[in-house]
């Protein structure tokens, strides 16, 4: 990573018209990780011109550079616990794919990296894991192909962008005939000790 640390950022929209969907979700992501960005050694100074409505600035850096770690951050992974103490799926594990997700901390020996074929892949024992934001979920569920092919379960870890929060992990049904995402929730595990 280029910038490493903490930021606490604050958006003002204009006129009082706040973006709304997927698109407006991608943008001011785009514009907060360039603000950060702009930070770093190679100064990026794009400056989009679809940003209209809204101006982002960092308010605050907090004590950094931070190697964001499950031993500097322990409270973001308190799930993982109640995760592996579950009797129906805390011998379970999850997969994700290389890339499409924001930062989060996960005990390496619960999760693997893959490629999409075997991403979309129905098995017992490896859940597919997003990162459900308060911009949407990462990746876009709806949007990985040939992901809706049969009964699977799926996995969102609950995840602030900006405060960095977790507020545990949800597991969901995927039923056979499905072709989009219905939040069919089975069960959640908070993050609390």
């Amino acid at each position: 990573m280029i910038v490493s640390g903490e930021y606490i950022m604050k958006i003002n929209f204009d006129g009082v018209i706040v973006p709304a969907g997927e698109y407006s979700g991608h943008l001011i992501d785009h514009i907060c990780f360039e603000q950060v960005y702009a930070l770093s050694k190679l100064k990026n100074t794009e400056i989009p011109e679809k940003r209209r409505n809204f101006r982002v600035e960092i308010i605050q850096r907090k004590i950094g550079p931070v190697d964001v770690t499950k031993e500097n951050q322990p409270w973001t992974t308190y799930w993982v616990n109640n995760f592996k103490n579950d009797p129906q799926h805390g011998q379970k594990w999850f997969k994700r794919l290389k890339t499409g997700y924001s930062d989060f901390n996960i005990d390496k020996s619960l999760i693997d990296i893959v490629e999409l074929e075997e991403f979309i892949k129905i098995e017992d024992q490896r859940i597919p894991i997003f990162v459900g934001t308060q911009f949407g979920i990462y990746p876009r569920i709806d949007q990985v192909p040939h992901f809706f092919n049969g009964e699977k379960l799926l996995a969102i870890l609950g995840k602030s962008i900006l405060s960095g929060c977790v507020s545990g992990l949800s597991l969901y049904q995927i039923n056979r005939n499905d072709s989009k995402f219905t939040y069919n929730k089975i069960q959640t595990f908070r993050n609390t000790k």
